[in-house]
């Protein structure tokens, strides 16, 4: 099977590990009560909410560049899947939960917080911030599969 369709496999899959994430552990929900706790005991939610989800970006982009440390010093490319893999696990249920591409934008992720007790206006201060360095971070996730399977 050619690098492309592994690329495929696994892309696919990392697509559905959020949806899995959230259906069996709610992890949306638990992550909208944390957040709106977190946000009513900080001054300024909105650029804490920009710093926080800039923050789990940064974090993913380390393992990342650990996983091409490692490929480039073994000399195979798979070999950065070690570090990276694992990153792509724990910040993709977060990247879905946040960024703005669902339907309606923002309507899932607001409707999370609603529920956690965030009136319209935290809502929009937690949500907006956070979702484009979310959207940013998918894009990332997919940048990092293509120089480990496609030649």
């Amino acid at each position: 099977m050619s690098g492309g369709w592994w690329a495929a496999i696994l892309g696919g899959a990392l697509l559905v590990w959020p949806l899995v994430v959230d259906l069996r552990w709610d992890s949306d929900a638990r992550l909208a009560r944390w957040w709106v706790s977190w946000a009513r005991r900080r001054n300024v939610p909105a650029l804490r909410s920009f710093l926080l989800s800039l923050g789990t970006l940064a974090m993913y982009a380390a393992f990342a560049l650990a996983g091409a440390w490692v490929a480039r010093a073994t000399g195979n490319r798979h070999w950065a899947l070690v570090p990276a893999l694992p990153a792509m696990l724990a910040y993709l249920p977060f990247v879905f939960a946040t960024m703005p591409t669902q339907y309606g934008a923002y309507a899932s992720w607001r409707a999370d917080l609603a529920r956690a007790g965030a009136d319209p206006a935290l809502q929009r201060r937690i949500a907006w911030p956070a979702g484009i360095p979310s959207l940013v971070g998918l894009i990332v996730v997919i940048a990092t599969l293509f120089p480990i399977f496609l030649d």
